[in-house]
């Protein structure tokens, strides 16, 4: 999920759960077992949803050619339906089997015979015949396997996987693209490269994990049924994607006739010599975002011009080292400003050398004012990890993977393929916040919440980017803490924040290409993108037709329900 388009049951109004495969399993057992489901019916629903995905892909057109590859499981399954409701609707249906048709069992054994008595849809064993099927075919639909794979894909589905992404033609791929782990995004072995992915019940974790996120293409969630009942008493603790109704909802009101002093005020800490700007980009997006007023505090010698040109920024100056950055020298002056301060972002652009580092561990560990630590202030703590948690104040980290990687001692590799859990695991031990950016940036907190965002932009890949969105969080929180909301409204400033600087980066995306903007344009977009938030805040949602539904098109902005 996060790719582009994504199709959610409008029950859930606070987000899409992504669970793992052993929960999807779980929920479909309590279904058939505790609520009289016949698994058969499970089935029936699914692919229904499924052809209505594939029609929609087709264009609504008769006539087409489709070729379903099915496996011996539920997930072929769900194919043989698919392709019994296609033919109905005047489409040339083709399906190949992965092996022979005794292998096929169960309720997919019931569905393959009503396929047969049915229809007069050709289902033939995968082979020769099938190149040139393909040759012809407007779309292929991958239903070889499920959730249920554990360790890479070999032998001749191997070989079908590898043939499927040779084709040219669009692919949809039915709960998730065969190959693919449902709870990673590790690549085991071969995985089919989707144009669409029509999952079933509810999302699934490999969607905003990288690199498995990329073989997804659009991903669907498509509602079968599952009893809410269910799903409320299962779901406490599952991570949720975002969505644009809830984190609109989070949105702190400006005071009526309120003034500069009472709407937060915002002290950036950072800045070196050869990067003043990034300390400058994050105090104008605490201003953008709403605060009162921001300060910049930062080497004397260094900051002052760059300071210059934001007249709207106060600063302070601070005694520096020999090599351009704040000095111990300064923790009582910087000390001072906490005391002004509603929040402070501690960080951008503030180097790496130890004299600043030690400045910044003993302020995060004595000060109570809410921290936002990010850049340079998360390296501080690289050898000193074990005592971040003893922070006194609410406290939130903003690390890049590569920031997240070094902190947590862990390969790279492995962060991006369990970027939830690992996230998770560190605001409990570090009883903070966390939001781990990248590609569905993912904030989770101490009490075990965890949202993840569905923006992707490779655009936002770009320096100051991060400076940026420090900034966003400084100014909503710094609105939030005057508006007497509670310390635990923390984690959804932070979603918001995650939020609006995802819909700052679509808003230049649009205009743009991803290469061709820098992150100052981005807080030229934050005064529209806080008004689209404050309008879906006031705005009521439609009734809503229980099938697919596109929630939003990251390309094409289309935000909301349709």
């Amino acid at each position: 999920m996060g790719r582009d388009k994504i199709s959610v049951d409008p029950s859930w109004s606070q987000g899409i759960p992504l669970v793992a495969a052993d929960q999807m399993r779980m929920l479909d057992g309590m279904a058939m077992e505790g609520c009289d489901i016949p698994g058969i019916i499970l089935m029936e629903r699914a692919g229904g949803i499924a052809a209505a995905m594939a029609f929609r892909v087709l264009g609504y057109e008769r006539g087409k050619k489709v070729l379903v590859l099915c496996g011996k499981g539920n997930n072929g399954g769900d194919g043989f339906v698919l392709a019994r409701f296609l033919w109905e609707k005047g489409v040339d249906v083709k399906v190949s089997l992965s092996g022979p048709t005794h292998s096929i069992q169960g309720d997919a054994a019931k569905h393959l015979h009503m396929l047969r008595s049915s229809t007069e849809v050709e289902v033939e064993a995968w082979g020769d015949s099938v190149d040139g099927a393909a040759n012809r075919c407007d779309l292929i639909v991958d239903a070889l396997l499920g959730t249920g794979i554990t360790g890479p894909v070999q032998g001749r589905l191997a070989s079908m996987i590898e043939w499927i992404n040779r084709q040219g033609v669009p692919i949809l791929s039915l709960d998730l693209p065969s190959g693919a782990n449902a709870d990673s995004g590790r690549l085991e072995g071969p995985v089919v490269r989707a144009s669409q992915t029509i999952t079933f019940g509810l999302g699934k974790r490999c969607f905003v994990m990288e690199p498995c996120a990329e073989f997804c293409g659009e991903v669907w969630v498509g509602d079968i049924g599952l009893p809410r009942r269910i799903l409320d008493s299962e779901g406490h603790g599952w991570p949720r994607m975002m969505l644009e109704a809830e984190v609109a909802s989070w949105l702190p009101a400006m005071i009526p006739r309120g003034h500069k002093g009472n709407r937060g005020r915002v002290l950036v800490v950072g800045g070196s010599r050869g990067m003043t700007g990034a300390p400058v980009l994050a105090g104008e997006a605490s201003l953008r975002s709403g605060a009162g007023m921001a300060m910049i505090a930062g080497p004397e010698g260094v900051i002052g011009g760059a300071v210059a040109h934001r007249p709207e920024l106060m600063w302070v100056p601070l005694s520096e080292t020999s090599n351009g950055s704040i000095g111990m020298k300064a923790l009582d002056l910087v000390r001072e400003r906490l005391s002004w301060a509603d929040v402070a972002v501690l960080g951008p652009g503030a180097s790496r050398f130890e004299e600043t580092a030690q400045m910044f561990r003993l302020l995060i560990s004595e000060g109570e004012t809410p921290f936002i630590v990010d850049a340079d202030g998360l390296s501080a703590w690289e050898g000193h990890v074990h005592l971040l948690s003893q922070h006194k104040g609410p406290l939130i980290l903003t690390p890049h993977p590569g920031e997240f990687a070094r902190l947590w001692g862990v390969n790279l590799d492995v962060l991006q393929s369990d970027r939830i859990e690992m996230a998770k695991m560190a605001a409990l031990k570090w009883n903070c916040i966390m939001v781990l950016k990248g590609a569905n940036t993912v904030v989770a907190d101490q009490q075990g919440r965890c949202l993840v965002s569905p923006f992707v932009h490779a655009g936002l890949a770009t320096a100051g980017s991060g400076d940026v969105l420090a900034g966003i969080l400084g100014g909503l929180i710094g609105r939030f803490c005057r508006t007497g909301m509670t310390s635990l409204s923390l984690f959804e400033m932070a979603c918001l924040g995650v939020w609006i600087h995802g819909v700052c980066g679509t808003m230049l995306y649009r205009g743009t290409s991803c290469s061709g903007y820098c992150a100052g344009d981005l807080l030229h977009c934050l005064g529209k993108a806080l008004d689209r938030v404050t309008r879906h805040k006031e705005e009521v949602l439609p009734t809503l037709r229980p099938d697919l539904r596109k929630l939003f098109d990251v390309g094409g902005m289309e935000f909301g329900y349709e």
